[in-house]
């Protein structure tokens, strides 16, 4: 019984024919946690006045995603290499969402600051793997031109 046999990625080129939409994917990560944290820069007031609270609690809700971020970066690296970058990035991703939702919905001071560190979580894991999806996707072809480019010689 005969099997067919699937097509062998030769190049580099057929590897990543769809950087382009792989880099836009990666970036849009990027525009939600910059987005998310603007918003809530600017909708301190807002928070203050619906949670009945003072500038200094309502602090804790950009202090407990910056500390949340700050603790996951050093060890974004080890975690995926072991759960591989890709399921990382998407676990990642969904984690950072979904902890968006519950932000939106919380009801208390407590809340919000909870599901803002969960979120600071998710949001500190996407960093690195985003970036290094962009530099291997772009850093294969480039490679190539630039080491027989004669400008290096």
């Amino acid at each position: 019984m005969a099997t067919a046999a699937l097509p062998a990625l030769g190049t580099d080129a057929d590897r990543y024919r769809y950087r382009y939409i792989i880099a836009m994917t990666v970036s849009l990560a990027s525009v939600l946690e910059l987005l998310d944290t603007s918003i809530v820069n600017v909708a301190i007031p807002h928070m203050m006045g619906n949670l009945g609270a003072t500038l200094d609690e309502i602090a804790w809700v950009s202090t407990g995603y910056i500390v949340a971020n700050v603790i996951i970066l050093p060890i974004t690296g080890w975690l995926s290499a072991f759960f591989g970058r890709r399921s990382y990035f998407a676990g990642s991703i969904a984690l950072f969402v979904v902890s968006s939702f519950f932000c939106g919905n919380a009801h208390s001071l407590i809340a919000l600051v909870f599901w803002r560190i969960i979120q600071g979580l998710g949001g500190g894991r996407c960093s690195p793997p985003r970036r290094r999806s962009c530099t291997k996707c772009f850093r294969a072809r480039s490679s190539a031109r630039r080491w027989r480019s004669s400008a290096w010689a």
